[in-house]
Parts: C-alpha cells; structure tokens; sequence
C-alpha cells in the first residue's frame, strides 16, 4: 500500500490527471484532504444530515466525472463549486418534496406558520417517506425519478430502458397509491 500522502502534488493538473485515469489512491487523498471543507460547506446551508448527505453526493459525481477532470484548471475551486451546486439541487430537492406533501394532503399554508403546523408537516414528511418505501420496487424508481429529481417522462424511460407507456403506467399507479395511502393515514 502507498505511503500516505504519496500523491499530494502542488500541481492540480497532475492530481486531476490522476483522477481522470481512475486512480483510486489519488481518489482516497482527495477526500482526505477536502471532505472536512465540503462537509463545513454545506452544514453552513443545511442541518447536519442533509450535510453529510451532500457532502457523499460531491464526492460520488466527482468521482462519476472524473474523465471530464483533466479539463479543470483548480480543483479547490472546482470541489467547492460542485459544492455549492449540490447544496442547491439538495434545497430544491426538499422544495419539491414538501410542495408534493403540501399538494398530497390537499393542504394550503398560510402565511404564519405555526408549530404545531410544523411538526404537523414533520409527521407528513415521515409518513410520505415511509408510503414511498412500500411502493413495488419499478414504481418506487420512476416516482423518485420524476417527482424527487424532476425529470421528465422521457428521461426516465431513456434512463430505465422502458417504454414511455410503461414508464407513465408506473407514475400513474404510485401517484394514486401515494395519494390513496397519505389520505387513509391522515384520516
């Protein structure tokens, strides 16, 4: 095994060089050397799960893009904008998640909220949460994918291999068994 530190370069471009061609060692010292600094990031924007949830999903698309790597000029500057940028799909994310709720309980918010209300919306969340886990597997995935992550119809089918009708099948069937089970629980 590599004596730690082996690859800490003062060169980015020989680092992210590295990287591009896979290198796992490099991969290691990288995280090492910036997860403190991610994780810090994003606890500045988000409570401390949702941080170490982000702070994973930098790490995963880096190392998911890591042949685009050779094209970077600083890899400070790359991290803690990929940083930034997941900080806010994970905001957006959460948006999309409590409009759905608000939506699925046919619910409206006033302007003033109150604790009750909030703790009312906690509940709500875990029991969206835990209905989403009992869908069938295939449902689970193609409400996730669109509801969760906001793609199309489209781009889950090219994603799943699956036909459009099967895909808008799927959708169909978890929104009606979402709706149906959120209603049977909040009655």
């Amino acid at each position: 095994m590599p004596e730690p530190g082996k690859y800490a370069m003062s060169n980015d471009q020989q680092f992210l060089y590295l990287l591009a061609e896979g290198d796992e060692q490099a991969f290691r010292e990288l995280y090492d050397q910036y997860k403190s600094r991610v994780f810090q990031l994003a606890l500045g924007y988000l409570p401390h799960e949702d941080a170490v949830e982000v702070t994973q999903q930098v790490f995963i698309h880096l190392w998911d893009g890591r042949a685009r790597l050779s094209d970077v000029n600083s890899l400070t500057d790359y991290i803690l904008i990929s940083t930034r940028n997941q900080v806010f799909r994970h905001i957006k994310r959460i948006g999309r998640q409590a409009k759905l709720l608000l939506e699925a309980a046919d619910g409206a918010v006033s302007a003033s909220v109150t604790p009750e209300q909030v703790l009312g919306e906690k509940k709500l969340l875990k029991t969206w949460e835990a209905v989403i886990r009992r869908l069938p597997p295939q449902q689970q995935q193609v409400y996730q994918l669109v509801e969760l992550e906001g793609l199309s119809l489209d781009e889950v089918t090219q994603q799943l291999q699956l036909a459009r009708a099967t895909v808008k099948k799927h959708l169909e069937l978890a929104r009606k068994q979402v709706r149906q089970e959120l209603k049977r629980r909040l009655n």
